[in-house]
């Protein structure tokens, strides 16, 4: 049997993302701030992008615990060292909202409502893969650094190889929202409230 143990109240609107990583636990909220906290609730953390609201984060740690998080301007900001208190990095090239993020090794992913999809470098902060669908694109994956799956407002999931789409499916029949990728298998939710699981061939 599950319960709650315990709520905080830690932002002053609706909470947009959270992404966790070990004892972190980072949120994203239309208050336009990101938060870092941990199980315990003895870290607070505070950052404003102050690129509107703040719709999609994602925690990752080489050396040091870092966090991407993409806004509704369109701005994707890197926080190299997202425990100290320094200026972040802005990865500049959608013109809407940032809808999700992920990273693989070196490189970030994002999805946005200006209907890209688009891979950088993190190291060099520089754009590799710009990839252009129809309608806004919700979520996207990495499979691999150069393999990627996008869901759509179209209802369509693609797999891409660097920047050609080598699959794509047709399975749901509302917009599709979100997209988890494991080592064989695909699952993808749509406005329809259905769960597709589906492998990387169909």
């Amino acid at each position: 049997m599950y319960k709650i143990e315990e709520v905080r109240k830690i932002h002053n609107s609706d909470i947009k993302d959270v992404s966790v990583l070990d004892d972190y636990i980072a949120t994203s909220s239309r208050d336009g701030s990101v938060k870092v906290t941990n199980i315990n609730f003895s870290l607070n953390i505070e950052r404003f992008p102050n690129c509107g609201y703040v719709n999609s984060l994602k925690l990752f740690k080489d050396s040091i615990l870092s966090l991407f998080c993409g806004c509704q301007n369109g701005a994707l900001v890197f926080y190299e060292d997202i425990l100290n208190n320094e200026n972040p990095i802005f990865f500049l090239g959608h013109n809407q909202n940032i809808c999700s993020v992920d990273v693989y090794n070196k490189y970030v992913i994002s999805s946005s409502w200006d209907c890209s999809v688009k891979i950088w470098d993190i190291i060099s902060h520089t754009e590799v893969y710009n990839l252009i669908h129809e309608q806004t694109v919700w979520d996207s994956k990495f499979i691999s650094e150069t393999k990627f799956v996008t869901v759509c407002a179209d209802k369509i999931i693609r797999i891409f190889e660097k920047s050609s789409v080598i699959q794509q499916f047709s399975y749901h029949v509302e917009c599709i929202r979100s997209v988890f990728v494991n080592e064989k298998y695909i699952f993808s939710v749509s406005n329809a409230g259905k769960v597709i699981k589906s492998d990387f061939f169909g």
